[in-house]
């Protein structure tokens, strides 16, 4: 179980990947950033406009399909922020990861 033991100095997710996403955005990356966020945009706009049709169209009897609407949210947040998205969820990782860490520390 030595395997691991190189990990025991922390895991930072979040600050590896403000690293990258700060070398892409200085690198030209503005017009990547631009053009997710509009992709983004655009799908949550199509996600909320076909689930308000479809419940419009089957007068209001539950047949909208909620859960694609929740992935396309998912999908058009991180497509529009993926400066903001990442890094949230990356540092709820690594709480999670160097926890884990802390307790196996532990026990040894």
């Amino acid at each position: 179980m030595s395997g691991l033991m190189p990990l025991a100095g922390g895991v930072d997710l979040s600050g590896a990947w403000s690293t990258f996403w700060n070398a892409v955005s200085s690198s030209g990356g503005a017009q990547l950033t631009n053009v997710l966020s509009v992709v983004g945009v655009a799908v949550l706009v199509l996600a909320f406009a076909s689930f308000f049709w479809q419940r419009a169209r089957h007068n209001n009897k539950g047949v909208a399909d909620g859960g694609k609407l929740w992935w396309a949210i998912g999908i058009g947040a991180v497509l529009s922020a993926p400066g903001v998205i990442f890094p949230i969820l990356l540092t709820f990782v690594d709480v999670i990861a160097n926890a884990v860490i802390s307790v196996y520390n532990a026990t040894q």
